[in-house]
């Protein structure tokens, strides 16, 4: 159990807190804070895991580290349609068993097709649902593209930024190393002013 003098220094420790510094965990802080709206047991039918489709959404929240709200939805649709493409085969596999283990049917491929309209019912749904799939994967590919291409742009901008500035600190100490030089002034960089020599240092003979 704590003591009291460990309480109250880590609640010290706390408030000196100033959350993850680097880019990367700031990343991950804002990704933890999202929400998203995929719901396992809502998307989950009898006959599958929830934890497959848990294990699958993390895989997708993984890989593209969703960093607002609008890539959180873009992200819950991808986890959406990849498990529903899944159950969609699922069903058109069994489809195609089901018509072919008629032992009275020809099983002819083309003519078990012909047969049963919803093979092709089940193929426009997969049809429709690789579409969507396809869709949500090229916007939030583009989405973080240009989040990548902004990000660059501003660490270019300060990089500028900071070269200017040492530049320019560079001039200003020759500026002020020649003032020194020629007055006996003496520059002090952070205030950038200059001030007589203390009377204490100069050499008394």
């Amino acid at each position: 159990m704590a003591t009291q003098p460990q309480i109250h220094a880590n609640r010290k420790n706390a408030q000196k807190s100033t959350g993850p510094r680097s880019a990367e965990g700031k990343a991950k802080s804002r990704f933890n804070a999202l929400k998203s709206g995929l719901h396992a047991r809502s998307q989950v039918i009898p006959g599958e895991d929830p934890a497959e489709l848990e294990a699958l959404a993390q895989d997708y929240r993984e890989e593209f580290t969703p960093k607002s709200p609008s890539e959180m939805v873009l992200v819950d649709s991808l986890i959406a349609g990849d498990w529903q493409l899944r159950r969609l085969r699922k069903i058109e596999a069994q489809l195609w068993q089901r018509e072919l283990a008629d032992p009275h049917a020809a099983t002819d491929l083309g003519e078990a097709y012909g047969r049963n309209p919803r093979l092709d019912q089940v193929e426009r749904r997969i049809q429709t649902t690789e579409r969507s799939y396809r869709q949500a994967l090229k916007q939030i590919r583009q989405m973080q593209k240009e989040d990548q291409e902004e990000a660059s742009r501003k660490r270019d901008q300060e990089r500028i930024a900071k070269t200017r500035a040492e530049a320019r600190a560079q001039v200003r100490r020759a500026a002020a190393r020649q003032v020194e030089a020629e007055t006996g002034l003496i520059y002090v960089e952070e205030e950038d002013a200059f001030y007589p020599p203390d009377p204490k240092d100069e050499d008394p003979r």
